[in-house]
């Protein structure tokens, strides 16, 4: 009983973020080192300078570690909007970043409720 509980919770989850979980197995597959991290996420660690971080539904891309609670937060707010969050959270955030408007970004309610969400991981 308890497999089956937690495949139907696997596969609600990859049905309700559908397109984000897709797009970050697609990338993931670039990378060697994955791990399986908090809360059941995929940590991809990316090994560049250049990347700081991204959240690809149940897959976290992480190339600075200082930035990990903020993208786990990212994470968790994935799973709650589902296929709302690229539209409303991640189209957003790229374009403040692509503008030039980074003290803009932190400001952002995308941003706020990722630091908020990171926070809890040590609970």
């Amino acid at each position: 009983m308890y497999v089956l509980i937690v495949f139907l919770y696997v596969l609600i989850g990859w049905i309700w973020q559908f397109p984000q979980t897709i797009l970050g197995f697609i990338v993931s597959r670039f990378f060697k080192d994955i791990h399986i991290g908090p809360a059941g996420f995929k940590i991809v660690l990316v090994r560049s300078s250049k990347f700081p971080c991204m959240c690809l539904g149940e897959y976290l891309f992480v190339g600075n570690l200082n930035l990990f609670r903020f993208v786990y937060g990212r994470g968790i707010v994935s799973r709650k909007l589902g296929p709302l969050f690229f539209p409303l959270i991640s189209f957003p955030s790229i374009a403040l970043l692509m503008l030039g408007k980074s003290s803009w970004f932190m400001t952002f309610y995308g941003t706020r409720w990722s630091i908020k969400n990171g926070a809890r991981i040590d609970r």
